[in-house]
């Protein structure tokens, strides 16, 4: 999602290659290769995080009677659905954060039928 450029990374890459005093410029591409492929294996860590976030958008959709769902709901969407949810004036960073999750969830979520009985194409 972000393009880095060229990181600089001299503290690391100059201890495993046991080089001092030099600065080492490495591109994000290289540094996002596998450690298989002579990378470092370094991940975007916002997409990372938007993932983590995503799926406990979906254990608040799939749990609504978890403990801590009940206190969310009671909290910032105690007359409507998770999905309808919206931020309010109070939001804190975790719900602020959380809704981000949300979003890429219903950006990106598909409807799958497996079989005939579980759609009611008549209602």
């Amino acid at each position: 999602m972000y393009n880095y450029g060229i990181i600089y990374i001299d503290f690391l890459v100059c201890k495993i290659r046991g080089v001092t005093g030099k600065v080492n410029w490495l591109s994000w591409e290289k540094l996002g290769l596998p450690k298989e492929e002579g990378g470092m294996g370094f991940r975007c860590l916002r997409d990372f995080n938007l993932a983590l976030l995503a799926k406990v958008g979906w254990r608040i959709i799939q749990q609504p009677e978890a403990l801590w769902v009940q206190v969310l709901k009671g909290l910032y969407f105690p007359d409507c659905d998770f999905l309808s949810a919206s931020k309010g004036p109070r939001a804190s960073w975790a719900w602020s954060s959380i809704l981000e999750g949300r979003n890429l969830l219903t950006d990106h979520a598909l409807w799958q039928v497996l079989n005939r009985e579980s759609i009611s194409t008549w209602e």
